[in-house]
């Protein structure tokens, strides 16, 4: 080897070839999103495809937060629901108060919600830094890796531009992950209890505790999202039952202008059912034949996952449990857009870690290359695949999640004993 490949060898090193492979993939999908955009805008002059990135341009920018300011001038009052100034509320009643915690910095929301986006992505990425450093690799390298990583994600991006709640809603998860790794069971209750009450899927993270018989840690996270979501209605006002009523007619909303229907939306949902909706309904539908589809659908994945759960996933290592997890809350609800594939960085970052420490040892764990890849492939910039003008890389992406299950469900993803991290919570 010449001293220009010793010297790259040396600044890269402890880092295992395919992570350095998914970086690059990630790179090059950045790159060929750019040039591409620049061809059709400069060169070809094309109209605007649907949701491009980078590049974009929107008549009002961050409008996950700036679209609902308005009406939570009327929170506490039955105008916060039947007001028709602003976009009607959708969401749970706990989203109430983070959204009122951003306002609160008025006029300067915006800044209010980037500033914690970016500090929880600097603890996530300081950390993610420092166990790369403990495990052998440079310290340069390590942060060059996270830099290059997160500049090159596309949900982080993406939540970014719209100022989405999804970025606490993945601060939680994660924050909940590390304390149950830590066996700090009542924390992580409270973090995954938290965020059921933000969006009910991730309860399913509570089976990490059940696992592992810590049940008053799961039902504490039970009743904390019980706490949780009663405590928001009696914020939200102006009565519990007012608040109640307003929440769910929110609810039922969102379930006919977003699940029921096929819309421009529909090009950056990565869900299960999103793809069945672009492959079957391709045209008006009756929303009542529509509902009565979703509630199978919703039934079917419910049987799903518990039949995983009982028949594979209960008897496989920590970390095939929290993928799973991770992969069916981003995969199986009716809809799933792009921010939350936020999720799968987290994972991204543990099969990583795993990575590194088999490398160091010279083990190698069957599956944990291709996984590596299907997760880089998730997170890296697709909004040019456009398809006589409907876009499909939610689509495409959806089947990346699909194989990572599969490989979940097929590889166990545990190193030998030596070689395991202190203070990582094994199965049992």
């Amino acid at each position: 080897m010449d001293e220009a490949g010793v010297k790259r060898q040396s600044a890269w090193q402890g880092i295992p070839p395919i992570v350095l492979r998914c970086l690059l993939l990630m790179v090059v999908a950045v790159a060929v999103c750019v040039a591409t955009e620049a061809v059709c805008r400069y060169v070809l002059h094309l109209g605007d495809p649907v949701y491009r990135w980078p590049l974009r341009r929107e008549n009002v920018r961050f409008p996950d937060l700036v679209n609902f300011y308005p009406r939570f001038k009327y929170l506490h009052t039955e105008a916060f629901f039947t007001w028709t100034g602003a976009t009607p509320f959708m969401y749970p009643a706990t989203a109430t108060i983070p959204y009122e915690c951003f306002y609160a910095f008025a006029p300067h929301i915006v800044a209010a919600y980037l500033s914690f986006a970016f500090g929880s992505l600097t603890v996530a990425a300081a950390l993610f830094t420092r166990a790369l450093f403990r495990r052998g690799v440079r310290l340069s390298a390590a942060a060059a890796l996270v830099l290059l990583g997160l500049l090159c994600c596309y949900p982080v991006w993406f939540a970014l531009g719209q100022a989405n709640l999804e970025i606490v809603v993945w601060a939680l998860i994660a924050g909940g992950i590390a304390f149950f790794l830590t066996g700090k069971g009542y924390g992580a209750a409270v973090c995954f209890g938290l965020t059921a009450s933000l969006k009910i899927y991730p309860v399913l993270f509570l089976v990490l505790l059940l696992v592992r018989r810590q049940y008053r840690q799961a039902i504490a996270g039970v009743v904390a999202a019980a706490v949780f979501s009663a405590g928001a209605l009696i914020f939200v006002g102006p009565t519990f039952a007012a608040a109640s009523k307003g929440i769910q007619h929110g609810l039922d909303l969102f379930r006919q202008l977003y699940m029921l229907t096929v819309r421009n939306e529909t090009g950056v949902d990565h869900s299960l059912f999103a793809l069945f909706k672009r492959i079957f309904w391709r045209h008006a539908i009756d929303l009542h034949w529509a509902s009565g589809t979703l509630t199978l659908y919703l039934g079917l994945m419910a049987l799903l996952t518990l039949g995983l759960l009982v028949g594979r996933v209960w008897r496989q290592p920590v970390l095939n449990q929290i993928v799973f997890c991770t992969v069916v809350c981003v995969l199986f609800p009716p809809t799933s857009f792009e921010y939350t594939l936020l999720h799968v960085l987290t994972v991204f970052g543990a099969l990583i870690l795993l990575a590194v420490d088999t490398y160091r040892t010279g083990q190698r764990i069957p599956g944990l290359t291709a996984m590596l890849l299907c997760c880089a492939a998730t997170l890296v910039f697709l909004p040019e695949v456009i398809h006589h003008g409907k876009q499909w890389d939610g689509q495409l992406k959806c089947l990346l999640l699909v194989a990572l299950l599969v490989l979940t469900l097929r590889y166990p993803l545990q190193a030998r004993p030596t070689a395991e991290p202190s203070g990582m919570v094994t199965r049992g």
